[in-house]
């Protein structure tokens, strides 16, 4: 209130000289009294004052809009770290492709199961595949697009080349504009899980037969080319940061670094939302290591976002979307 009131002082100095204004007596405020409104600040004093005001109104101004022109607001689902924060009202950018392959394991295929502890699956309990309640469905629904399901059950870079869910339904499935993959769960078991465990390898096995992680998601990548070539290949990482997923993460984001200029591949870093998958709704919905249709669902709403989000960032690479077959 000083500062506004001081301005007012300092405005009404600068003007009435020039104004030839006169108070409603008639006459002009006097010396004394401009002295004793300003609290007998010197001219020197008064002018750093006004000075400062006349900054921050600037300074509002500029980056403030009228409120006739407003924006309409954004939701954001902020990251603890800040250092990604997810638009989710700008998350239909993924519609631009009308058919979409994912390749993946059990998350994808839509594995449910809420047996209650102690007691064995039944059908009325369990089921290793729910198409129409996979996270790919739930995209479907959303773009009104064709998004195919090639999940796996189980599966890893290795298995799902010859799982009949997987490479094998990936051919079948024709041309497609997008591939998603997202293999690495399983891969990461402890190796003394003989049937899931995948050896992380190195570099030197991209674009090798090597039984290695390096080399099986290089194999799957350039299967997939060879199949649409012209589409675009996203890989997803892990949203997790335990301990056991850090190098295989690091891998996906070698193998993407080692194609790009090669092939139209692109690196999904989902670690960089971490917390959003880590939120109450998938906390509460995990059970029995996996998810029920309202975990997918959610999974679909992320994954909406998060790689629309991408996609309008890149969107110089996205240009020729309208000119990639599909069957």
């Amino acid at each position: 209130m000083k500062k506004l009131f001081l301005l007012l002082i300092a405005l009404s100095l600068v003007i009435m000289p020039f104004s030839g204004c006169m108070s409603r007596s008639g006459e002009q405020p006097s010396e004394e009294q401009s002295l004793s409104e300003s609290e007998n600040l010197s001219s020197e004093e008064l002018s750093e004052e006004v000075s400062e005001i006349t900054s921050e109104e600037q300074r509002l101004s500029e980056s403030s809009y009228p409120e006739e022109l407003n924006p309409p607001e954004q939701i954001y689902y902020p990251s603890q770290n800040n250092d990604r924060q997810v638009v989710l009202n700008n998350s239909a950018t993924c519609k631009i492709f009308k058919k979409v392959v994912c390749c993946g394991d059990s998350y994808t295929s839509g594995y449910i199961d809420v047996t209650p502890d102690g007691e064995e699956k039944t059908s009325e309990t369990f089921s290793e595949t729910n198409e129409e309640y996979s996270w790919v469905h739930y995209m479907s629904q959303m773009t009104g697009n064709n998004w195919v399901n090639c999940g796996a059950s189980g599966a890893n870079v290795l298995t799902w080349q010859t799982r009949d869910r997987g490479l094998p339904a990936a051919v079948r499935a024709g041309k497609a504009q997008a591939y998603v993959i997202g293999l690495m769960i399983n891969d990461t078991a402890r190796e003394s899980d003989t049937v899931h465990h995948v050896d992380l390898g190195t570099n030197d096995d991209i674009g090798t037969d090597n039984p290695t992680y390096y080399g099986g998601l290089s194999k799957i990548i350039t299967e997939l080319n060879s199949i649409s070539p012209k589409a675009k290949i996203f890989v997803n990482t892990c949203p997790n940061t335990d301990e056991r997923y850090v190098p295989y993460n690091q891998a996906v984001r070698d193998v993407v670094d080692y194609y790009k200029g090669i092939y139209p591949v692109h690196c999904i870093d989902l670690v960089n939302y971490t917390d959003a998958y880590n939120n109450d709704v998938l906390t509460m919905d995990f059970i029995n290591g996996h998810y029920t249709a309202l975990g997918y669902e959610y999974f679909a709403e992320l994954y909406s976002s998060i790689l629309s989000d991408y996609i309008n960032n890149h969107a110089q690479d996205f240009r020729d979307v309208a000119f990639i077959d599909y069957d």
